[in-house]
């Protein structure tokens, strides 16, 4: 099953996108006079796949007389990239750690304590 989009010929402007079950007889759109101002094309879409440590980016879009191609494209993160993931990562662990460091550090737990954890959970809940 193909997939067609509608162009304005003075700009390019999509119009309208459709597959091919529109076009029941054929399934192909019609040919439109020139008067129109309107051309169908076949539309292909270009979509790798990305992996982690992978960024996805465009789509960009190439149009000739026939096919009008939207293409996105996959390219491996930056050092930087891949350093501020981390960093994000981190501050994320951190923010959920934060309540049992203070409990830890203030001298809310005490060695040979014997908590359940409800007792726990509620020493926890006071440093949020």
């Amino acid at each position: 099953m193909a997939d067609y989009i509608l162009l304005q010929n003075s700009d390019d402007k999509v119009l309208e996108e459709a597959d091919s079950t529109r076009f029941r007889k054929t399934g192909v759109p019609p040919v439109l006079k020139s008067e129109k101002g309107m051309r169908w094309l076949e539309l292909v879409v270009v979509n790798p796949a990305q992996e982690d440590g992978q960024i996805k980016e465009g789509p960009t879009a190439d149009i000739t007389d026939t096919t009008y191609t939207r293409t996105w494209t996959v390219r491996d993160k930056t050092v930087e990239e891949l350093d501020s993931e981390k960093d994000g990562e981190v501050l994320d662990r951190l923010r959920i750690l934060e309540p049992l460091i203070k409990a830890l550090n203030d001298g809310t737990f005490v060695l040979g304590q014997n908590l359940t954890d409800a007792k726990i959970k509620k020493l926890l809940k006071d440093h949020l």
